[in-house]
């Protein structure tokens, strides 16, 4: 925090931005550090769901077009709506501005985009496994929004790498469940990529809506949400300057490249998904399709031995549900049967082989 606060400035729709003075480099980010806690984050959904009805100013993101009243304000509308204008005086960081009461030591570190609604990734928080006291690393209000636009590459970097270290434990942002927009920005899956490198924890929420469609997408369409999940490459991604993926991408040469990259994020992911699959088939121990699917994507992860015990499982259950000849029961004889070929058991995997 700041020696001297920021001073609480009233907040107005249609407050211009001053033009930030040149800089490129800023002192680096502390060993451990700060972040706000919930409540700042609940006041600042409230105050943002008060401005929905009314027109935004010009936004410099978007070629400056005004936010369509009565539509809700995304992360970087509340950048231009709430938290600029209130620490344009001082030219500070939104935790600045704030009472040494309302930040702690961060113990989460929040990966999101910018186009997400806001009040929408404060609800993903809400339900994620945060306390209270919890110290929320989150970069629209831990960032001086006033200087970092004009930050180059190396410090950018530097600071994202430093803080997810720094944090020690990754919270995801995943909305919506079918194409979650975080998986398609560069910078996103350079903060996934760090955390895996380094061995952070990572943990992904939603907000309340995603996550209540997702779960029943996941009995429906497991295997969906799987091959979408293989699809994810840094190749597609997008970063608001152009330069900043070209420089990810020159970065990530030394570790093995795109590909290296995109085979950690798809691994982490798919190892997400397993562990919720599990929890919902806990949940429908008879649903023999969820446990065909999760079978596969285990079998998929190298997870022989429970894989196999889900295959088994899925093929007696529909043996007793459908039938021996059913088309469904004669698949999870033949998922069976290519997974005890890997494993050497020939003799066993032979007679499901003709069987399918």
């Amino acid at each position: 925090m700041g020696a001297a606060l920021c001073p609480a400035l009233p907040t107005h729709p249609g407050a211009p931005s001053e033009a930030p003075p040149a800089r490129v480099n800023a002192a680096p980010p502390p060993v451990h550090p700060l972040g706000l806690r919930l409540s700042v984050f609940f006041e600042l959904a409230v105050r943002a769901r008060e401005l929905e009805e009314v027109e935004g100013p010009p936004r410099p993101h978007a070629d400056g077009t005004r936010r369509p009243a009565g539509t809700p304000l995304t992360t970087a509308d509340v950048c231009e709506e709430l938290v600029k204008p209130r620490t344009t005086a001082a030219r500070c960081a939104y935790v600045d501005s704030l009472p040494a009461s309302s930040s702690a030591r961060a113990s989460i570190y929040v990966s999101h985009a910018w186009k997400y609604v806001f009040v929408d990734v404060v609800d993903a928080l809400a339900h994620a496994a945060t306390e209270p006291d919890d110290g929320i690393w989150f970069c629209l209000l831990m960032n001086n929004q006033h200087e970092t636009a004009n930050y180059d590459y190396a410090f950018l970097e530097g600071q994202f790498r430093s803080n997810v270290e720094g944090v020690g434990r990754t919270l995801l942002v995943l909305a919506p469940w079918r194409s979650p927009i975080t998986l398609t920005r560069a910078w996103c899956l350079f903060e996934i990529f760090v955390s895996v490198q380094r061995g952070i924890p990572m943990e992904v929420a939603m907000p309340s809506s995603e996550a209540a469609a997702f779960a029943r997408a996941l009995v429906a369409k497991f295997g969906t949400i799987a091959a979408a999940l293989a699809r994810i490459s840094l190749a597609d991604s997008e970063a608001f300057l152009p330069s900043d993926k070209a420089n990810i991408l020159r970065a990530l040469a030394a570790v093995g490249g795109v590909g290296e990259l995109d085979k950690v994020v798809q691994r982490t992911l798919r190892e997400w998904l397993a562990r919720i699959g599990r929890g919902a088939l806990a949940e429908r121990p008879a649903d023999w399709e969820l446990t065909n699917q999760l079978a596969r994507l285990l079998h998929d992860q190298g997870e022989l031995s429970e894989a196999e015990i889900l295959f088994r499982r899925a093929l007696e259950g529909r043996e007793r549900q459908l039938g021996t000849e059913h088309a469904d029961t004669l698949q999870s004889a033949s998922n069976l049967a290519v997974l005890l070929h890997a494993r050497g058991a020939l003799a066993e995997a032979e007679p499901l082989f003709r069987r399918a």
